[in-house]
């Protein structure tokens, strides 16, 4: 009543000692990397960090100041305002365009760049009060 498996496959009982086994090979892998010269002593130096990281680090040594923040916000709401005032303008052609109206662009570009203007003295404005 024995399972058919077991006596279809040979089992081997004793080993064949005529096989040579190859030797067992060792690694020693320090935890801390120590540098070694040519001539086998060791190098306390560090190696030089990849340039990604060293780029990191200069990055968090150079803390920016609230005057640098500042300058980065007003020149990002700059050009978020560039952006929408671009948007708006293919809008209105587009506008035109479907409506069959035909718009003088010069004097759409005259007020944009008068109302840009405008924008950039009140920035300056704002910024000489709080200096």
């Amino acid at each position: 009543m024995g399972c058919g498996a077991a006596k279809a496959t040979k089992t081997c009982e004793t080993p064949n000692m005529d096989e040579k086994v190859p030797k067992p090979v060792a690694f020693e892998i320090p935890l801390d990397p120590v540098i070694t010269s040519d001539n086998g002593s060791e190098d306390m130096s560090k190696k030089q960090p990849p340039k990604r990281l060293a780029r990191l680090e200069e990055q968090r040594l150079s803390i920016p100041t609230a005057e640098e923040l500042e300058e980065r916000l007003q020149k990002a709401e700059e050009r978020r305002q560039e952006i929408i005032d671009e948007k708006v303008q293919k809008s209105r052609a587009f506008q035109a365009k479907i409506l069959g109206e035909r718009t003088s662009n010069a004097s759409d570009e005259n007020n944009s760049e008068k109302k840009e203007e405008k924008e950039t003295d009140e920035k300056k404005n704002e910024v000489e009060k709080e200096g």
